[in-house]
């Protein structure tokens, strides 16, 4: 063949809406303008001059998810510390898409993974309870999309709990 010709497969066939083509022997295909973590479904047809064949195999794969920019604060008390993975985080609930937090202090009542949250989850709010009081804990996070590829991880970012207050 002289290269590919990349159709848009939606309703159980290959549709005549032509996304992208490549040239043989590239098998590589770039297609700008999809949005974050959705999955898009294709079908390549070979073709050589004028003439196109018939689609083969269709495939299907999640764009990627963004890379979560740090952490953000929510409730602290002097035993919890509520926080989400900052930045724009599109379609969370997607296929195998989520969020894995670390706890990286190693301070006592840090375990290196937040409380509740033991791998991936598809919520983009926790609170990590049992802390000390008045001790910075460290958390980084990251992303994967809907076919289980990851992003880098965040740049660990740290907050203290607060202090007891003393009784009266």
């Amino acid at each position: 063949p002289d290269g590919y010709k990349i159709y848009e497969y939606t309703g159980g066939a290959c549709t005549l809406t032509q996304k992208a083509t490549t040239l043989h022997p590239n098998t590589t295909v770039e297609e700008g303008t999809l949005s974050a973590n959705t999955q898009y479904s294709r079908c390549a047809r070979a073709y050589r001059g004028a003439i196109t064949g018939q689609p083969a195999a269709n495939f299907s794969a999640y764009t990627s998810i963004q890379t979560p920019t740090g952490i953000s604060w929510g409730t602290v008390t002097i035993n919890s510390i509520q926080l989400s993975a900052a930045g724009t985080i599109s379609n969370l609930t997607a296929g195998t898409s989520g969020l894995y937090f670390t706890e990286t202090s190693a301070n006592p009542g840090g375990d290196g993974v937040p409380d509740g949250f033991l791998a991936w989850t598809q919520t983009n709010d926790l609170t990590d309870t049992g802390l000390n009081s008045n001790t910075s804990y460290c958390y980084k996070a990251k992303g994967r999309n809907g076919d289980s590829d990851e992003t880098g991880e965040t740049t660990p970012a740290c907050h203290n709990t607060n202090p007891d207050v003393p009784a009266d």
